[in-house]
């Protein structure tokens, strides 16, 4: 329907267009006529200067005004004499329904909407991994179900390199995940493009742009078509690394497939990935310190963390609690042998190495020689994680220049907390939350922390429980196991070490520390200094939260992430 073209009496065009809208008529005409169209027409009516006709399908009523827009009259017409007179005279306006496109018409209309949306996922895929937009693939669009109940649902990829999209796939509010994946194969070779994993990665790239319910429904669609399949652990892995690949990681991944020459096996895939989680630090801002100590401050009060108001799932940053169990009739102890005699009893095994020979450190229930205290430390003032990677503020070697100089200057750390292990009495309640929460499972906690966060408290005042810090891809790793004099222990790595966790027995101390860089090399010049055993660490396996040890491709509760338990 048009508006009122120009030179039309404002008077007529209202006609016109109210005469539409009551009769229901197919068209409303306004016309301008000839003086000589009138006189061999209309030979009474002298004068008319517009026709406006009203076309219905049998038959066509005209009205006729004069120049200054007065009506003159009206008639009926047979449409083989309107016709005729529309020839010779000039159309200013029209109002008409609009007529029904044709299934071929949808079809390309429908196409030419797929091309432009298809186009603006390459363009955002390309810039997101920093790669050259690559030639748009031949597409089509099918009535068919394809990929269901598999990591390509949705669409499917030709050996030619043609993408076939499922029509019913496309009308879903999740369709701009299936784009984005199809974006992200075209820069793959077609071989390549067609593996489950690469279908998978795709998946984990659509989840992290996308934004919304949008992003909810596209994870919806996405575990449901894993359910029951082998890629669920992967999945897990990739949803809970959503944050963590975007920025380096998934352009490494897609390195990785393009590198992809020849056929290669999805367990090899799965390999390839760990050693590229492995190595994947997440660059932080000075919002993300905030965020780090605000979270640690909230530690020491539980019932603040039920807010969960300090959440970075990039880093997976998490509480973690360590349990005293000798109030459920557990006593442990600290073992050292020459091979692995890991069990389910084990709590934590740390493997290193002693010259060209591996050794364990292992933490199970035994009577000799008992574990006295758990002392947990974090500092991250001095650290500043960047993407070319781990630099310093300064603070720190200013720290060790003043202290050559026999000037004393005091570190203080981001999170302090100590757990002395030691018999106490507490209620048949606080025992059974106490037993759950010495699984170390973040979802125990996640749980506990809603549904009994009285107890919870309790065994936090009875020092039952202490809270920690828990992330991972920083550049924080498991870096030196120290033994020692406990004192000296504790010294040394409170003037240099990021992080540690000490476990004392008698006299005895065993640190796990994480001092990269710079203060690796202080720390060993100051260990040795102080006579204590430096080894490196090769791997720890912490089943019970002891210490920050990640499933890489987890099951279960073991994909949970802190903010999961956030309200929307």
């Amino acid at each position: 329907m048009q508006k009122r073209s120009r030179g039309v009496p404002k008077e007529l065009a209202s006609f016109g267009e109210k005469q539409f809208h009551d009769t229901g008529a197919a068209a409303v005409e306004i016309l301008r006529v000839k003086a000589s169209t009138i006189r061999k027409h209309f030979k009474s009516l002298k004068g008319t200067a517009f026709l406006v006709a009203v076309v219905n399908l049998d038959r066509v009523r005209i009205y006729m005004f004069n120049q200054a827009g007065i009506m003159l009259g009206a008639e009926n017409l047979e449409e083989s004499q309107y016709v005729r007179i529309r020839k010779t005279s000039r159309l200013l306006s029209k109002f008409e329904k609009p007529i029904p496109p044709t299934e071929e018409e949808l079809r390309m209309e429908a196409t030419e909407d797929l091309r432009s949306a298809l186009s603006r996922a390459i363009r955002k895929v390309s810039r997101s991994l920093a790669q050259s937009e690559p030639d748009f693939p031949t597409i089509f669009v099918t009535k068919e179900t394809v990929g269901f109940g598999l990591q390509s649902f949705g669409l499917q990829i030709n050996d030619d390199g043609t993408i076939f999209f499922a029509e019913k796939s496309l009308k879903e509010e999740w369709s701009p995940g299936i784009l984005i994946r199809a974006a992200f194969l075209a820069l793959l070779r077609n071989d390549n493009a067609n593996l489950a994993f690469s279908s998978s990665i795709g998946n984990a790239l659509a989840f992290s742009l996308l934004k919304g319910t949008t992003r909810k429904q596209w994870l919806k669609i996405w575990r449901e078509n894993t359910k029951g399949t082998p890629f669920h652990p992967l999945v897990n892995h990739l949803v809970k690394h959503a944050d963590t690949y975007s920025d380096r990681g998934f352009s490494w991944i897609l390195s990785l497939l393009q590198k992809l020459n020849e056929s290669v096996d999805g367990a090899s895939l799965l390999e390839a990935l760990k050693s590229i989680h492995g190595n994947l630090e997440v660059a932080l801002g000075t919002e993300h310190y905030h965020v780090i100590q605000g979270f640690c401050k909230t530690l020491v009060k539980p019932r603040k963390l039920a807010t969960r108001r300090h959440i970075l799932d990039a880093i997976h940053l998490a509480p973690r609690v360590l349990c005293n169990p000798i109030p459920l009739g557990i006593q442990l102890t600290v073992e050292i042998s020459e091979t692995s005699k890991k069990d389910e009893s084990t709590w934590l095994e740390v493997e290193y190495i002693v010259g060209h020979e591996e050794r364990f450190l292992a933490i199970r229930p035994s009577s000799a020689s008992p574990l006295k205290s758990i002392h947990y430390m974090l500092n991250i003032e001095d650290f500043l994680p960047k993407p070319t990677g781990i630099t310093m503020h300064g603070k720190d070697v200013l720290r060790w220049a003043l202290r050559s100089l026999g000037v004393p200057s005091k570190r203080e750390a981001t999170f302090e907390a100590n757990l002395v292990l030691k018999k106490t009495e507490i209620k048949s309640g606080e025992r059974a939350v106490l037993g759950r929460l010495a699984e170390g499972r973040l979802d125990v906690l996640s749980n506990t922390l809603i549904g009994s966060p009285q107890r919870l408290e309790a065994l936090t005042k009875k020092d039952c429980i202490v809270l920690v810090p828990d992330f991972n891809h920083l550049g924080l790793k498991h870096d030196f196991l120290i033994v020692g004099d406990t004192q000296a222990v504790r010294t040394t790595i409170s003037a240099h070490a990021l992080e540690a966790t000490i476990f004392e027995v008698s006299e005895r101390s065993y640190a796990i520390v994480s001092a990269p860089h710079v203060w690796g090399k202080e720390l060993l010049i100051v260990a040795i200094a102080a006579g204590l055993s430096v080894y490196p660490i090769v791997r720890v396996d912490s089943s019970r939260g002891f210490l920050r040890c990640e499933a890489v491709f987890p099951d279960n509760h073991e994909g949970l992430m802190w903010s999961d338990g956030r309200s929307s």
